[in-house]
């Protein structure tokens, strides 16, 4: 496959990333973000291989993870909160709680492949879980769990497991590789690429700085009450397979509490 067909291929694939099954989104987004590693292109190639000399997205802020049902929620939900971390942080995002509902901040397709991609992997974790439930759950009440308990650990390990392939793949790319340069026209040396990725990332986290200034700290929620739930679910999570956020800088992590 040439240059400008993978280039063609991942812009395809992005555009995808937007669509509102957020299955096929979450799957679109996962095929590019393989490509661009594959390649070693990021979305600023893409956009100057395109000769795009538009201005760079706009930042949202703001933007509710989930719908109504998010809304009448009346605590917040400790393994929601990490699956939102973990794809906000690949993907260049900021998150917080707003109450008891998550909240993103970040450029627009950043914000909206995350908010897709995370509505795919809760109802993931939620299938694996009854699932799982329904073949195993008579041994865990013999064992003394609740299947609430059960449940709800099954899920924090499940989002644990996510969030730790996540990072590992975020730590293994080597964020100074010089990646190759595009063949087009409009093509740009690896080091511009890098650079215009690095200012609009700089953008984002100084409109973030501005925007959390007055949010206080979020304290750790969430409990393990079944261990033997944990793991089943830890290795249930370890069996979704994501390709993992942007090819280029990502958002330092960052968990706070925003006005409610």
């Amino acid at each position: 496959m040439t240059q400008e067909k993978i280039i063609g291929r991942i812009r395809k694939l992005l555009d995808m990333s937007c669509s509102d099954n957020p299955h096929e989104a979450a799957l679109a987004a996962e095929r590019a973000a393989d490509l661009m590693a594959e390649h070693e292109l990021t979305e600023a190639q893409v956009r100057i291989a395109e000769a795009v000399s538009s201005p760079a997205e706009p930042i949202v802020r703001g933007v509710p993870i989930e719908g109504a049902e998010a809304r009448r929620a009346k605590k917040r939900v400790a393994w929601k909160g990490t699956i939102a971390g973990a794809l906000a942080r690949s993907m260049g995002c900021h998150w917080y709680w707003n109450g008891p509902r998550v909240q993103l901040f970040g450029r627009e397709s950043a914000v909206q492949s995350v908010s897709y991609t995370y509505q795919y992997l809760t109802r993931e974790i939620n299938r694996l879980c009854e699932a799982t439930w329904a073949r195993e759950g008579v041994d865990a009440v013999v064992a003394g769990h609740s299947a609430r308990a059960w449940k709800n650990s099954f899920r924090i390990g499940a989002a644990s497991a996510i969030a730790s392939h996540l990072y590992e793949r975020e730590t293994r790319a080597p964020r100074s590789a010089s990646p190759r340069p595009a063949r087009s026209a409009a093509s740009s040396t690896p080091s511009t690429a890098l650079a215009l990725v690095q200012h609009e990332q700089d953008e984002v986290d100084a409109a973030y700085s501005s925007h959390s200034k007055n949010f206080g700290s979020a304290r750790g929620i969430g409990v393990v009450r079944s261990r033997t739930g944990y793991s089943v679910g830890r290795a249930a999570g370890e069996k979704i397979h994501l390709g993992g956020g942007r090819a280029g800088l990502s958002a330092p992590p960052r968990q706070v509490r925003g006005d409610s």
